[in-house]
C-alpha cells in the first residue's frame, strides 16, 4: 500500500513538472481568458513551449495567441503592442473543437519570436459564446467563416465537374482549374451584416476589416485545394493515384476544417468579470495566422 502511494506521488510530481517549468524572467506569460491557463513548458534547443489548459465546460472551438516582444508594456490590461507583436491562432469546430473540456493544447515557437512572452487573448467556445478580448475574438470568427464560405462554393463546383460524364479526366482537369480560379472570395452582404449584428464593436477587427480577414482565409481555402490539384498533375502523383481518388482525399481535407459553428445564432460574451468585458478601443493588431491552412499579412 506504501508503495502504492509512493508511485501516485511521484506521478503527480512529474506531471507537475511537465505542466509547469521555471519561468525565464524576461517572459510574460498570461491568459485575458477566464477558462484558459498558459503555463510555460519549458526549452528545447531554439524553443520555447507551452500548455494551454482549457478549464471550462466547454470545448474551446478557436484561440489566438499574442507574441509579445521584449519590453512589451500593459496599460489597462491592453497589450501597448503597436506594429510589434505578431500573433498566431488555432481554429476548430464544435464537433472538433481545439482543446476539449479540461484538455490542454501545446504550443511551440522559436525563442527569438517570444522573447517578451505570451498571452492568450480570447476563445470562441462551442456554446457560441466568447472569452476576452472582443476584436480579438472578431479576427478568429472572421476567418471562420471565410474558410466555411469557400468550402461551401468550392463543393458543388467540383461535384458537378467530377460528375460530368460528357469530360474525359483531362477536360475536368482544365474546368477545374477554371472554375476554381473564377470562384469569388467575397463574403456575402448577408453575412457581413449577420457578423457585424454578433460583433458591434469590432468592425474593423482591429486594423484590418473583418471583411478582409473573411477574403484572405477564402482565398488560402480555394488556393490550397489548387495547389492540391498541382500536386497531383506532377508526373508521379498522376501515376499513383485517380483523379476521383485526389477529389475524395481533398473533399475530406477541406472538410474537415469546416465551421459548423459560423451559421448559428450570434456568439455572446462568456461570463467573465466586467475588467475582461470587451474593451471599447481598437486593436491596432492584424489578423492572426491560423495554423491550417497559414494566412499571412
Amino acid at each position: 500500500m506504501e508503495s502504492m502511494k509512493l508511485v501516485i506521488a511521484l506521478c503527480c510530481l512529474c506531471f507537475a513538472s511537465a505542466w509547469a517549468q521555471d519561468l525565464p524572467s524576461n517572459l510574460v506569460v498570461e491568459s485575458s481568458v477566464p477558462s484558459i491557463q498558459v503555463n510555460f513548458a519549458g526549452q528545447e534547443g531554439g524553443f520555447y513551449k507551452f500548455n494551454v489548459k482549457n478549464t471550462s465546460d466547454h470545448g474551446v472551438t478557436a484561440f489566438n495567441v499574442r507574441l509579445l516582444p521584449e519590453g512589451t508594456n500593459k496599460a489597462s490590461s491592453k497589450l501597448e503592442c503597436e506594429n510589434r507583436c505578431g500573433e498566431t491562432g488555432e481554429l476548430g469546430t464544435k464537433s472538433r473543437p481545439v482543446i476539449t473540456p479540461g484538455g490542454v493544447f501545446p504550443l511551440s515557437y522559436p525563442v527569438n519570436t517570444v522573447t517578451g512572452g505570451v498571452m492568450v487573448e480570447a476563445v470562441l467556445l462551442d456554446d457560441n459564446t466568447f472569452q476576452g478580448d472582443e476584436h480579438a475574438a472578431a479576427r478568429l470568427l472572421a476567418q471562420k467563416i471565410g474558410f466555411q464560405a469557400e468550402h461551401d462554393r468550392i463543393l458543388p463546383v467540383v461535384s458537378r465537374i467530377m460528375s460530368d460524364s460528357s469530360l474525359d479526366d483531362p477536360g475536368r482537369i482544365v474546368q477545374l482549374r477554371q472554375e476554381l480560379q473564377w470562384l469569388s472570395v467575397d463574403p456575402d452582404p448577408t453575412t457581413i451584416q449577420s457578423f457585424q449584428q454578433r460583433f458591434s464593436n469590432s468592425a474593423d477587427c482591429g486594423g484590418d476589416t473583418c471583411t478582409q480577414l473573411m477574403q484572405s482565409t477564402a482565398t488560402s481555402e480555394k488556393q490550397l485545394v489548387l495547389s492540391k490539384l498541382d500536386q497531383f498533375l506532377s508526373a508521379d502523383s498522376s501515376k499513383e493515384t485517380s483523379l476521383v481518388k485526389w477529389w475524395e482525399d481533398t473533399k475530406q481535407n477541406i472538410i474537415s476544417f469546416g465551421c459548423d459553428d459560423c451559421a448559428v445564432a450570434p456568439p455572446n460574451p462568456g461570463k467573465e468579470p466586467p475588467a475582461l468585458l470587451p474593451p471599447g478601443e481598437n486593436d491596432t493588431q492584424r489578423g492572426i495566422a491560423p495554423r491550417r491552412p497559414p494566412v499571412t499579412n
